[in-house]
């Protein structure tokens, strides 16, 4: 037996959170503590941006928006492609563990998606709005 469909909204609200913390953690030190390395990799006060958006799209997802969800799904996943491409434009090879970190995320992510879906199918549910 799987996973009930609340607890994988949970998970993917904890996925946006998670990304929205890291963002904002990223961008707040390099802007306020000027550390270098991520200064040089262009981190600051875009981080910042993404982070607060990460936190109200997290927040909508809590109360069970497939379209705040479906919007947190398709930025993360432009985000990692585009970070994909610009690895390699650099000549770099991604770590693994972040291309598989960020393919966990993305299949989280699309579950809770479809759990959202599923509750909403369900009468008498708080999803079912």
């Amino acid at each position: 037996m799987g996973m009930s469909p609340v607890r994988k909204i949970q998970f993917a609200c904890g996925v946006i959170f998670f990304i929205a913390i890291v963002n904002l953690g990223v961008g707040l030190a390099a802007l306020f503590f000027h550390v270098e390395i991520l200064l040089k990799q262009g981190m600051g006060i875009w981080n910042i941006i993404y982070g607060v958006g990460f936190f109200i799209l997290g927040f909508l997802t809590v109360k069970k928006s497939s379209i705040a969800l479906a919007i947190a799904t398709a930025v993360f996943l432009f985000d990692s492609i585009l970070s994909l491409f610009i690895a390699t434009q650099k000549m770099a090879t991604p770590p693994a563990g972040v291309l598989i970190a960020r393919i966990a995320f993305l299949i989280t992510l699309i579950q809770g998606f479809f759990a959202i879906r599923a509750l909403k199918n369900v009468p008498g549910t708080r999803a079912d709005k």
